[in-house]
């Protein structure tokens, strides 16, 4: 072995490694020989090595053997798995049990192994805390370039680092005693370390001490310094405890900062919204674009923040501002029935008639001429706003007679009836029509009389 690194460097790695015991899941023997070689070579015994060949394999050595260094592909299931629970399971289910039994990141590495780079992996991987990430195909020299720099890093520690790694063992094992001691000793300190402040956090919120919790996070300057879980924790905390503001800080870090995390959004919308930045959800909606996410849960999540802020911005007289969000929220929804209904009935409040035309037209085209009875009367409503009177009244007139019997429809008829000035008797007939399939509402037909 030719190592790049100085005597004394190879030392600390070697002195470091020497006692570590080791787990590799994959499912290909390429990986197994290529990780273990390399392992070996920089001071990992041969003997304290295990491997693993699927999922269930590796959740039981590292519930038995607690390795200090764990290797995992994302997809490590073998061939013959065709159990449909355990599919769903992949190296991150992995990395976070090797979380659990491994806590102390001084003394602990993961890394994961995978395919194809997205946003999607991107984003889990920051969610998982993983040391390390390695993109195939695999080479002794592509792990070695990353893997010896990593192990480096753990051999500088003071007293700060040992602090705070006891600290996220304690909290994981839930050992109250100890997590308060360490809390003491640290905040005594003076730490300027965002994991420390991020453990202290999640101590408290868990807890649900949500004052001491906001506490602990702002007591650090964060100023220059980037740490998503914090960042997440920042935003949870901030909006539970009512500071808006600050937690709409955190939501633009996030956006800005991090890939876009997908079990996030709804908190980040909520967040933007309580804040009355409604503008910036279209900052979230491109980021989520931009990440290449296939997700029409969180498609729809982003639309109805869209639909919910443009209500905000009407109120404040930005139909312009409303308008963009609204069109925007059809397209992220792409569609979508209940999100596009909403949408429309916003539009009709900013007289946006061009626009509602337009997407009802489409509505209609793509379902080849068939609307259902909700889109029939916003198309009635669009016709009244347009002051269509006629139009309204014939299509309406038509509606009820192929039996769709809305309640809503003979009030559009009525009220185009009165506009016009047609014949009371014309009016009347509506009015009895009306009453036999709604008799509650005859008080209120019955009102559309006196106005002629």
């Amino acid at each position: 072995m030719e190592s790049k690194l100085n005597p004394s460097e190879l030392k600390k790695v070697s002195s470091y490694l020497k006692n570590r015991t080791a787990l590799i899941a994959s499912t290909t023997q390429n990986a197994r020989v290529v990780i273990r070689k390399l392992l070996t070579d920089y001071g990992v015994l041969n003997e304290n090595i295990s491997m693993a060949n699927n999922y269930a394999e590796a959740v039981e050595m590292l519930q038995s053997t607690r390795a200090d260094i764990f290797f995992s592909e994302k997809n490590i299931h073998g061939k013959n798995i065709t159990d449909p629970e355990l599919l769903k399971k992949d190296g991150f289910d992995l990395i976070e049990l090797h979380s659990k039994v491994s806590p102390n990141k001084l003394t602990s590495i993961n890394c994961l192994i995978y395919e194809e780079e997205s946003t999607e992996l991107l984003s889990k991987c920051f969610e998982s805390d993983i040391d390390l990430k390695i993109q195939k195909p695999i080479s002794y020299q592509i792990i070695e370039s990353d893997f010896v720099p990593l192990v480096m890093s753990k051999t500088k520690t003071n007293l700060e680092s040992k602090l705070v790694e006891k600290l996220r063992e304690a909290v994981i094992k839930k050992d109250d005693k100890i997590v308060l001691q360490l809390i003491e000793k640290l905040v005594a300190s003076g730490t300027k370390s965002l994991d420390a402040a991020y453990l202290m956090g999640k101590y408290y919120y868990e807890k649900g001490e949500n004052d001491l919790a906001e506490e602990a996070l702002l007591q650090i300057d964060v100023k220059g310094q980037k740490h998503y879980k914090y960042t997440c924790l920042l935003n949870e905390v901030l909006f539970q405890v009512g500071n808006f503001e600050e937690a709409f800080e955190a939501v633009v870090t996030l956006t800005e900062s991090f890939p876009l995390s997908i079990q996030r959004i709804p908190l980040m919308l909520k967040t933007t919204i309580a804040s009355r930045n409604f503008s910036y959800i279209r900052e979230i909606s491109e980021a989520f674009r931009r990440s290449g996410i296939e997700c029409s849960d969180s498609n729809k999540q982003i639309a109805a923040g869209l639909i919910v802020s443009s209500k905000s911005l009407i109120e404040e007289r930005r139909q312009r501002d409303a308008l963009s969000n609204l069109k925007e929220a059809i397209e992220l929804s792409k569609y979508d029935g209940l999100i596009t209904k909403k949408a429309i009935e916003n539009m009709l409040s900013i007289d946006a008639l061009n626009d509602v035309k337009d997407i009802i037209d489409k509505v209609e085209y793509d379902n080849d001429g068939d609307l259902d009875k909700d889109y029939q009367l916003l198309r009635l409503k669009l016709y009244m706003k347009e002051e269509n009177f006629s139009l309204a009244l014939t299509t309406g007139q038509s509606l009820i007679d192929n039996g769709i019997k809305e309640k809503e429809f003979f009030y559009i008829c009525l009220e185009s009836s009165v506009q016009m000035g047609r014949k009371k008797t014309l009016v009347e007939d509506i009015v009895h029509k009306a009453i036999q399939v709604f008799p509650e509402s005859k008080n209120d037909f019955e009102k559309y009389l006196s106005k002629l």
